[in-house]
């Protein structure tokens, strides 16, 4: 939030790396797929499931990850379902 406010009164410094906004921007792709991984082996799970903002900040790269995976068929939809394909 530093960096947003400097950059508005036309400063520009560096992420801090510990605010939400900082920390929002440092997860990668591949985190949220090992993350949705680890869940799905435990069970499947229901779509919603995965917009919980206290499981996964970032939506719109949850979103991408989740239609990657399928899209790759490393997971399956079914209804509103959502689990590992099996091989």
């Amino acid at each position: 939030r530093e960096k947003f406010l400097m950059k508005y009164f036309g400063m520009d410094t560096p992420p801090c790396g510990e605010c939400d906004l900082c920390l929002q921007k440092l997860i990668k792709p591949k985190q949220i797929k090992e993350k949705i991984l680890t869940f799905l082996r435990e069970e499947p799970r229901e779509v919603d499931f995965f917009f919980n903002p206290m499981l996964f900040s970032d939506q719109k790269k949850t979103i991408a990850v989740l239609r990657k995976m399928l899209d790759r068929g490393e997971i399956s939809l079914e209804n509103t379902t959502l689990s590992i394909r099996q091989k």
